[in-house]
This record gives structure tokens, C-alpha cells and sequence, in this order.
């Protein structure tokens, strides 16, 4: 892996915890039994 492509993962991992979240690929990059224990209610909004 080149030093940009580390860089490109690094902003897309960033990303998911940026407003606006992209949850299509943040349920991407999750197992489909993923258990999500965040305080906020993310599992209230659509994936």
C-alpha cells in the first residue's frame, strides 16, 4: 500500500464519523450483525 492510498483510507474511515454521515458506507464497512452501542441514536435513521 503507497502512502496515498493509506491516505485515501484514512479520509474515508474519517468520513464516516463526519456530518453528513454516508450510511450506505458506513453499513458497507460493518458486518450485517453489527450491534451498534453509540449513545446517539444512529439506529433511529436509515442505512
Amino acid at each position: 500500500m503507497q502512502r496515498s492510498d493509506l491516505e485515501n483510507l484514512t479520509r474515508q474511515r474519517i468520513a464516516l464519523w463526519s456530518a453528513p454521515v454516508n450510511w450506505a458506507r458506513f453499513g458497507q464497512l460493518h458486518a450485517g450483525d453489527f450491534e451498534d452501542r453509540a449513545a446517539a441514536s444512529r439506529h433511529l435513521l436509515e442505512w
